[in-house]
């Protein structure tokens, strides 16, 4: 594969979700105005009915050709869209190592949340949790049958904590919202915690709960005025809501999601407060969030194997 395409690159399987990650995809190309790469791979080590080194070429072959085939079905689709958009990749190696390789110069990955395409050995949405902990770039998860996209009525949702990911987060979806014509709606969630490090001992026992809610809340502010300086130097024009809600993050952000265009998340992070943390929330909502999911890695931050 091409080591320096810089436009959006999406795993098709021939599954639903991916199915609806190739629309997304192609959709979200045109809008930024760039290239779209279809990526297929293959990982024959799984397709092939017998071990490699037995020599199979005649199956290798074949399952090339079926392939091939997929693909072009799938370039045929997305040519709907814009049809100077595509170019398509086949590739034999796992999915996540495929679309790994290609985040490296890529402005943006798209994959379904799970799939299995007709092709053994292509179990793309499975591998989502992989791509989004190691891409380089950020990576949109879609919902198979999802055809939401952000605009007027479907708003931009990002979730805050004060880190480096949330701050790129918030860049992100600046400029989806600004893009689209969307409404910016920033959530900094938080939790009151009601049991100490040592036994079941109680928080309660030293401070009251009133008094922890409040200092929670103060930080969940305090995170909101963070993101709302960065939001006004960059895009002052934008329609943009500020909400503090005392509940889980992935909660909260997974109840918007049923009104969102698109929910961005950081991949990782820690604010200010304890029960502020983000990052842990991208697993959950890749399962929970109705609309697509775009998870942002901080630009500096070291690639997990946790997303």
């Amino acid at each position: 594969m091409s080591s320096n395409f810089a436009g959006v690159v999406v795993g098709f399987d021939g599954s639903a979700p991916s199915t609806a990650a190739l629309d997304w995809a192609a959709a979200e190309a045109v809008r930024r105005g760039l290239a779209l790469k279809v990526v297929l791979a293959v990982e024959l080590g799984a397709a092939l009915p017998m071990p490699m080194d037995s020599g199979a070429p005649w199956a290798m072959a074949r399952i090339e050709a079926a392939a091939r085939e997929v693909l072009d079905d799938a370039v045929d689709r997305a040519r709907k869209t814009d049809p100077g958009l595509v170019v398509s990749t086949l590739v034999i190696d796992t999915a996540a190592a495929a679309l790994v390789a290609a985040s490296r110069s890529a402005a943006l990955v798209v994959v379904g949340n799970r799939g299995h395409g007709d092709l053994v050995g292509t179990l793309l949405g499975s591998v989502a949790f992989g791509v989004t902990a190691h891409s380089q770039c950020p990576v949109a998860v879609i919902r198979g049958g999802s055809t939401r996209v952000p605009g007027p009525g479907a708003p931009v949702v990002v979730g805050v904590d004060g880190s480096p990911a949330s701050d790129a987060a918030v860049d992100e979806a600046c400029e989806l919202a600004d893009r689209s014509g969307a409404q910016l709606q920033v959530v900094a969630a938080y939790q009151v915690p009601v049991t100490g490090w040592v036994g079941t001992a109680p928080w309660l026992d030293v401070y009251p709960e009133e008094e922890l809610a409040d200092a929670a809340e103060g930080t969940a502010k305090a995170v909101l005025a963070q993101a709302r300086g960065r939001v006004r130097r960059n895009h002052p024009a934008l329609d943009v809501e500020f909400t503090a809600v005392r509940e889980r993050p992935a909660d909260a952000l997974a109840d918007r999601s049923r009104t969102a265009g698109v929910v961005v998340v950081g991949s990782r992070g820690r604010g200010g407060f304890r029960s502020l943390v983000l990052g842990s929330v991208s697993r959950g909502l890749v399962h929970l969030a109705e609309s697509p999911v775009l998870v942002v890695h901080a630009p500096d931050q070291a690639y997990s194997t946790e997303a």
